[in-house]
């Protein structure tokens, strides 16, 4: 019973890999054709963020999760990058700042030895590095697909 529930899960976990390759795809083409701009602080605040994990799971020896981790860190650079010609904000107060309290949960996350507060931390860190796309997507809707 425990060796296919492990099965399934690694079949759960390669479909959501699959699934989230296809959404960048998807993200992709759409701000190649003008239809969505990042936001270039949450879009590096998420590479920062997803490679830290991906480099974790890695660490640990995971054979199975790592892949699902590993689209996000490489979908998350490539939005990052084409963030930098084709994406919005990156120097505005607030960005910089949401920037900042970002990298503090990240640090907080990665020195604290106790898991639930890593948990609230790396949320915490997330919230904030999401907040400026909020803002954007508040004031220019249209920039978001």
């Amino acid at each position: 019973m425990l060796k296919l529930f492990r099965f399934m899960i690694s079949i759960l976990i390669i479909l959501s890999s699959i699934l989230a390759f296809v959404s960048y795809i998807v993200y992709v083409v759409a701000i190649l054709k003008g239809k969505a701009k990042p936001h270039r602080i949450t879009r590096f605040v998420l590479v920062f963020i997803t490679s830290l994990v991906t480099v974790s799971l890695f660490a640990q020896g995971s054979t199975v999760t790592i892949w699902l981790s590993g689209i996000f860190t490489l979908g998350s650079l490539i939005i990052f990058l084409l963030s930098l010609k084709y994406g919005m904000g990156g120097w505005a107060k607030t960005d910089l700042l949401c920037l900042v309290i970002s990298f503090i949960g990240i640090i907080f996350w990665k020195v604290t030895a106790h898991p639930i507060y890593a948990l609230f931390a790396s949320m915490g860190a997330d919230l904030a590095g999401q907040i400026p796309m909020f803002i954007k997507t508040y004031r220019f809707p249209e920039t978001e697909v």
